[in-house]
């Protein structure tokens, strides 16, 4: 089911995409009208696309969380020494401050 899930979200962000070009040539064109539509659809394809991805991040995370304490201990530990090589020393960023 996830995978479909994020399938419907995918077509949300598809549909939002081609709204707010649409909305774009429409306002190039000065109609306001047509503009301020293709925006609304833009903006509800969004939400939609934005519920989707939540709901199937969060159905996710609770799948892990049941197949073992283990494996989300390691990820934790992974993802906070991943955390500490990501930032920058404050000798390169004063270099880049020149």
């Amino acid at each position: 089911m996830p995978a479909s899930t994020h399938k419907k979200a995918a077509d949300h962000h598809d549909q939002a995409a081609k709204s707010h070009r649409s909305a774009a040539d429409q306002h190039e064109k000065g109609d306001s009208a047509a503009t301020a539509k293709h925006a609304e659809e833009a903006h509800e394809h969004s939400t939609a696309a934005h519920k989707l991805s939540s709901d199937a991040h969060e159905k996710s995370s609770a799948a892990k969380g049941k197949s073992g304490e283990s494996q989300g201990k390691s990820s934790e530990s992974q993802s906070k020494s991943g955390e500490s090589k990501s930032k920058p020393s404050e000798s390169s960023s004063k270099s880049n401050a020149k």
